[in-house]
């Protein structure tokens, strides 16, 4: 998503997943996000929001 903003067109921003994981590895900011909504919550070992829809893994 964020690679999508960078660039005037939405598909020229997208970048290999090598670089994409160099930036993520690199220490690529994030936006704090907080989801006040039933059902949702952060999954602080995978670094992701899961919601009522996500089935759990193991």
């Amino acid at each position: 998503g964020a690679c999508c903003v960078e660039e005037a067109g939405a598909l020229s921003g997208v970048r290999g997943w090598e670089e994409t994981l160099s930036r993520i590895d690199s220490g690529w900011p994030r936006l704090p996000l907080k989801i006040q909504r039933p059902g949702w919550m952060w999954d602080s070992h995978s670094e992701v929001w899961r919601g009522p829809s996500d089935r759990a893994t193991s």
